[in-house]
C-alpha cells in the first residue's frame, strides 16, 4: 500500500509530495516526489529525483536530458486553481 500527503510547499514554486510504503501494516520506506504540472489539462505528475533533475527551470529527465512534455513545475497557486487529490492512499494493506 502507498500512502501520499498532500503537497508539501518549500516555497511557492517548489512544492513536494510524501509517498510511505507499507506491506503488511509495516512501513518500509519513505520517499520524495517534486510535483509537476500540466497547465492545459490542469494533470499533475510526481517526479522523483532519481529520474528527474529537479532543480532545473522545467522537469528534466535525467535519462534523455529531454523535458517531461507538457510539463513544468508546480506552484502553490496551480493547487488553489487545480485541485489536488490531497493525502490519499493506493492498494492494500495486506
Amino acid at each position: 500500500m502507498m500512502t501520499t500527503t498532500a503537497p508539501l510547499a518549500l516555497g511557492a514554486d517548489r512544492l513536494w509530495v510524501l509517498v510511505t510504503y507499507r506491506h503488511a501494516g509495516s512501513e518500509i520506506g519513505t520517499d520524495a516526489f517534486r510535483l509537476a504540472i500540466n497547465p492545459d489539462s490542469g494533470c499533475y505528475c510526481t517526479c522523483p529525483p532519481e529520474c528527474f533533475h529537479t532543480d532545473a527551470l522545467l522537469p528534466i529527465s535525467r535519462l534523455t536530458a529531454e523535458p517531461l512534455d507538457g510539463y513544468r513545475w508546480a506552484t502553490v497557486t496551480d493547487t488553489e486553481q487545480h485541485a489536488y487529490p490531497g493525502a490519499t492512499s493506493y492498494g492494500s494493506a495486506a
